[in-house]
């Protein structure tokens, strides 16, 4: 899951874990109190939330009638060359277009019915998609009388647009929730329990029709332990072994995740197929592995 941190003036934005997963280490600055568009795509922010590098497969593009920069996931047009031999590899490297701004009109000449404003990502062409996100809502299970606050935790993860939708079909308020057009969940299920799935929409660029979905699954129940899925990572800083040469997993635990109001006891644990390695406290339900 994404840690969302305040970025210090020229940040590198995400970093691997010894387990080799990717974490984006912040999203935000600190003179902002919300996402912003600039993460999505970005390798590099500055501490005002403004983006300084793009990420390797992405380029700087300016939406146009919007005049809004930032980073597209863009592939310059294959083969394309001008009447100079020149391809969109080489109008990068001579600036001959600069952060994905359109040419001139006298060096935007067409060859062959194509212009550099049309082949080329630096020239603000290409074909352009829409930057990958999810919604770190959708991995958790949040219980019946949690307040679900309008945070970075509960918005889209990278934020790439400004504009989110829902489907017509979704239903959060059936739980006590709703989404802005942030894409932020906030409110409070009040006893509500179950589950809505939706399509959340990004409008990343509607001037050119470059829109990406994803799937935000809600749901609440009465205890959970958060997580939807619990991962057993085997690893650990020093590796532990049994009297057998075993791998052991990291000790580690996962409390019941609950309203105070709920006052639950003698838990039991039933898996399919058996984990030798799992536990539960029955008093408390935490499990241990």
């Amino acid at each position: 899951d994404p840690v969302f941190a305040f970025c210090a003036d020229g940040t590198i934005i995400g970093s691997w874990t010894s387990d080799s997963r990717y974490v984006r280490s912040c999203c935000w600055s600190d003179e902002q109190e919300a996402g912003t568009a600039e993460c999505g795509g970005c390798a590099r922010i500055s501490k005002q939330g403004k983006c300084e590098e793009c990420a390797g497969g992405y380029v700087w593009q300016t939406i146009p009638v919007l005049e809004r920069r930032q980073c597209f996931m863009c592939d310059d047009l294959s083969s394309w060359q001008d009447a100079l031999g020149r391809t969109c590899t080489d109008y990068a490297e001579r600036d001959l277009c600069s952060g994905g701004t359109w040419p001139s009109a006298e060096s935007d000449e067409p060859f062959f019915g194509v212009r550099p404003s049309e082949a080329c990502c630096v020239c603000g062409g290409g074909t352009i998609y829409p930057t990958p996100f999810e919604h770190p809502m959708s991995k958790h299970v949040i219980h019946d009388f949690e307040y679900v606050t309008e945070s970075g935790f509960n918005q889209p993860s990278p934020m790439t647009a400004l504009d989110y939708r829902l489907d017509e079909a979704c239903a959060p308020q059936s739980l006590g929730l709703k989404v802005n057009t942030d894409g932020a969940v906030w409110g409070q299920p009040e006893g509500k329990v179950g589950a809505v799935s939706c399509v959340l929409t990004a409008y990343q660029d509607p001037i050119r029709g470059v829109i990406g979905a994803t799937a935000l699954d809600l749901q609440v129940a009465k205890f959970s332990y958060w997580h939807k899925e619990i991962v057993f990572v085997f690893a650990a800083p020093v590796p532990v072994y049994n009297t057998s040469g075993a791998y052991l997993p990291v000790i580690t635990s996962f409390p019941v995740y609950k309203s105070p109001k709920l006052n639950l006891t003698d838990f039991d644990l039933d898996c399919a197929p058996s984990i030798l390695f799992v536990s539960i406290n029955y008093p408390t339900g935490t499990l241990h592995w």
